[in-house]
């Protein structure tokens, strides 16, 4: 009956939804309830007792502003979060609670809550039951999927894993008692605890504890680590099986390379990495050795990449038998081979333990071929000298009696180089010494043992190279243009001619061809100026091979200044038209000074008019006449050959 009366209050309160369609009408009908969901109201109207209402209050975050109030919801397993009055309305829209309790509303859930003091209940301090499906988890890689029911009078008010991974929570996946989750599986392959625990909504509290292993797709899961698949998935891809990336992790692609090697089945990893230590060790032969000698030195190396020492001795066999053994020593061995005259034979090498297991072979073919020797041709090379005018040669070199090997040369000027001969010469371009000077150049011919067969020795000589431009190096002369004649000494057939100006440009170029000069001919400069051309001889990479020949032209001009014959002509003409000037102003004044002249008489004629003669010197210009008042404009014109001594006469009357 207590229970009863004090769900009274909240019976009334429940009553004010009846008719109220939405969360705004909520709020204006109860006073001190504030929400935005919408099945509040139809929620708390089907909640007809004490365990159901606490049920519904668990599925939400209920704020309120009454500390009694959030200390009961606590107690009841229900969270709630104290959020004063002021910041209802935010912590509702920002989704920090779901609905939020003050005033009225606060006080009267508070009474529904509470139970009554006539009602004898025994104390909750028991956990929620949890059963689980499983309690140890194992796979080859993703994550274990953990299902438990939980259970409790009280309700659940939540439940948690905590691993390696952090403290992740459980959801509910069916029903209220169902709650599951995803975990990844360890990142090694030891097992991990994973403990889970529930509490109610009286706060009591239970764990139960699962395990969860990862393990290897392929092969004992004992005394497996990932240092082990590491190193295994290293050894498989060193030795051309592709284990995937070396991650230690023992996946599908590992255990595929593993079964292709050979090894199946449920093997120990720990005795794997030995095998395939071993399986590691090889042996380094050279492919092919021949040689003119009767007899080779074969070298054979040892590698052990996981350092075990198991390789006791090195064994050369020849026709099937043991013929010579060695031990290993520092990882290389030489063997000494007798070779027959026109015979190929294939020796074999093995490298074996203590027990003379053999954990590793090689083979070698050898061959004993005619005399090696070196064979040169170049342009200039003749009989162990190379005569050369430029400053870099090309020399050609083959060897007879190799299929393959390598040449090397150095010289006296500190050049050296090789090349790779595969059965066609090989070209060097070598740098000649000065002009006039002499140096050697050594050649060998190795094979492909590195072993030298040949060496031969050159005579490099720089033949100098001298120019001649005849004449030269200065020209005179009042011709127009002059030839000029180049000769060469020294130098080879197609070698490069040019005549250029002292800027540089090209005038004319040609080919030397041997034993004759090359003519050609150039434009001499102005009278009285002078200007000077170079003639260069040029190699097959335009660099110079003599130094050139600078030639300097020179055309005379008059004994005379340059500019005595203008300057003196614009004297006489200025001087000239000034007399002409004062004389017409003073026939004009006097004329203007003479009474009136009376009427002419028919039988008088007009007087002819003074001649003006312009003389020449030499004479050559006609005399000119005209009126008092017309002055002919003269032009005179001197040229260079002309004798600069020009006089004008201008003879008139006593006016």
């Amino acid at each position: 009956m207590a229970v009863r009366r004090g769900f009274l209050p909240l019976a009334l309160c429940l009553a004010l939804f009846l008719g109220v369609t939405g969360p705004s009408a909520a709020q204006e009908r109860i006073p001190g309830l504030f929400t935005t969901l919408e099945e509040v109201e139809p929620a708390l109207r089907g909640a007809d007792t004490r365990e159901a209402l606490l049920r519904l209050l668990g599925r939400w975050s209920v704020c309120t502003s009454d500390d009694a109030l959030a200390d009961a919801l606590r107690q009841n397993g229900v969270r709630a979060l104290l959020v004063p009055l002021a910041q209802a309305r935010p912590a509702v829209f920002s989704g920090e609670c779901d609905l939020h309790l003050s005033g009225q509303a606060a006080g009267q859930l508070l009474t529904a809550i509470r139970p009554g003091d006539d009602v004898d209940r025994p104390a909750d301090r028991e956990g929620p039951t949890m059963t689980l499906r499983q309690r140890e988890f194992a796979a080859t890689s993703g994550s274990a999927r953990i299902i438990a029911g939980i259970s409790d009078p009280s309700g659940v008010a939540g439940a948690e894993a905590d691993s390696w991974q952090g403290v992740q929570r459980l959801s509910v996946v069916s029903g209220n008692d169902i709650w599951g989750g995803e975990y990844r599986l360890p990142p090694h392959y030891r097992p991990e605890r994973l403990i889970l625990r529930a509490r109610d909504r009286l706060g009591n509290l239970s764990e139960e504890v699962v395990i969860l292993r990862r393990l290897p797709a392929c092969g004992s899961p004992e005394g497996i680590t990932r240092d082990l698949v590491r190193r295994v998935q290293e050894d498989l891809n060193a030795i051309g099986r592709n284990a995937g990336a070396e991650d230690g992790y023992a996946g599908e692609r590992t255990c595929r390379a593993l079964a292709e090697h050979g090894i199946v089945d449920a093997f120990d990893w720990g005795d794997l990495t030995g095998q395939l230590a071993l399986d590691r060790i090889t042996l380094k032969a050279p492919e092919r050795q021949q040689g003119a000698q009767p007899r080779a030195i074969l070298p054979v190396e040892v590698s052990d990449p996981r350092g075990t020492g198991a390789v006791w001795r090195i064994q050369m066999l020849r026709g099937g038998r043991v013929a010579a053994s060695k031990p290993v020593g520092e990882g290389r061995v030489e063997f000494a081979v007798t070779l027959v005259a026109g015979a190929q034979e294939v020796v074999r090498f093995r490298a074996v333990d203590a027990q003379g297991r053999a954990l590793a072979t090689a083979q070698t073919t050898v061959a004993r071929t005619a005399e090696v020797r070196l064979r040169l041709t170049g342009e200039g090379y003749v009989n162990g000298t190379l005569s050369f005018p430029e400053a870099q040669a090309s020399l050609r070199a083959s060897i007879i009696g190799l299929s393959s090997g390598r040449i090397a040369f150095r010289s006296g000027t500190g050049q050296s180089g090789s090349a790779v001969y595969s059965g066609t010469p090989v070209s060097f371009d070598i740098a000649m010494p000065e002009p006039g000077a002499r140096t050697t150049l050594g050649l060998v011919a190795i094979d492909e043992q590195g072993e030298p067969q040949e060496t031969v020795e050159v005579t490099l000589f720089r033949v100098p190279v001298t120019l001649s431009v005849t004449p030269g190096p200065e020209v005179t002369s009042e011709a127009e243009e002059e030839e000029l004649t180049v000769s060469l000494r020294g130098a080879r057939p197609g070698t490069r001619l040019e005549l250029r100006e002292a800027s540089g440009a090209v005038l004319a170029s040609s080919q030397y061809r041997d034993g004759q000069s090359w003519t050609t001919r150039v434009r001499m400069p102005a009278a009285g100026q002078s200007r000077t051309v170079i003639v260069a001889a040029l190699d097959s990479r335009g660099a110079p091979l003599a130094p050139p020949q600078r030639i300097s032209l020179v055309r005379p001009g008059s004994d005379l200044p340059p500019w005595l014959i203008p300057t003196g002509i614009g004297a006489i003409l200025v001087f000239g038209m000034l007399g002409g000037l004062r004389g017409l102003i003073r026939r004009r004044r006097a004329r203007r000074d003479k009474t009136p002249a009376p009427e002419p008489r028919p039988e008088t004629t007009t007087a002819k008019p003074p001649p003006i003669r312009v003389t020449a010197v030499p004479d050559d210009t006609p005399e000119v006449a005209g009126p008092d008042a017309a002055f002919p404009a003269l032009t005179l014109r001197a040229e260079p050959d002309m004798s600069p001594e020009i006089e004008v006469i201008l003879d008139e009357d006593e006016e």
